[in-house]
């Protein structure tokens, strides 16, 4: 039965894992690193206005 909760294990020990880029916790630090960015950008732009 293909697909029945089989699979490799997820992160470092599947064989398949090359570098980490896609991980979970990189993913969530783009994603912090890219809101604070937009952020920062937002500041600015509020801050040269006045």
């Amino acid at each position: 039965m293909h697909g029945a909760g089989g699979g490799a294990r997820p992160g470092p020990a599947n064989p398949a894992w090359k570098h980490g880029c896609r991980s979970g916790e990189a993913v969530a630090l783009r994603k912090l690193a890219n809101a604070m960015r937009r952020e920062a950008r937002k500041l600015a732009s509020e801050l040269g206005d006045k």
